[in-house]
């Protein structure tokens, strides 16, 4: 069964997944996905590192599902503050690569 790890959390507000994060998505929009799909992939994405080491086994797509299902609060929260990292690291006055 998944949970939330310490070690998730802790990458899922760090700068380095925040800049892969705004990459992805920013490749996403460039590539034509369909929003619905975009946000889908933004959603497993975050649930997949929230979780990582949680199990000895790479989750099974269905695993990550009902996960999301499970903590849909937990991973919107978290998306939130990738958001807030990327908005911060900005706001101090670098540059997007």
């Amino acid at each position: 069964m998944l949970k939330t790890t310490d070690a998730g959390r802790a990458k899922c507000v760090s700068w380095e997944f925040a800049k892969n994060f705004e990459f992805f998505m920013l490749e996403c929009e460039a590539q034509g996905v369909e929003k619905t799909h975009e946000y889908t992939m933004a959603i497993v994405s975050v649930a997949s590192t929230l979780t990582e080491g949680s199990t000895d086994t790479r989750p099974t797509y269905n695993e990550l599902l009902q996960f999301v299902d499970e903590h849909r609060t937990e991973i919107e929260a978290a998306i939130t503050k990738v958001f807030d990292t990327l908005t911060i690291h900005y706001a101090m006055g670098s540059q997007p690569n």
